[in-house]
């Protein structure tokens, strides 16, 4: 059962996503577009499946001490042809 929150977590954001793209005029075709859908669905399948419990996991592991994980996304501009192009970094620490 919290397998279906978080693919509905991680469609609501894909679908805020394309929205957002549609309502400012956004070209989906670019590759920055690619970048984008998937930086909305693996945020919507991490911010989902953060907010579930815990105690419930079918796995049988302790999700206890996650806190030293941690997952981090910045925007930066990237030079590319003489232009900046805007990005995204993905870090994961663990």
């Amino acid at each position: 059962g919290q397998e279906k929150i978080v693919i509905l977590g991680m469609a609501a954001s894909y679908l805020a996503w394309i929205g957002c793209a549609l309502v400012t005029d956004f070209d989906y075709a670019s590759d920055a577009a690619r970048v984008l859908d998937m930086a909305s669905l693996t945020g919507g399948w991490y911010f989902s499946r953060k907010s579930l419990k815990k105690e419930n996991n079918v796995l049988g592991y302790s999700d206890y001490g996650l806190d030293k994980y941690l997952v981090s996304f910045y925007p930066q501009l990237v030079k590319q042809n003489d232009l900046l192009v805007p990005g995204l970094s993905f870090s994961i620490r663990f």
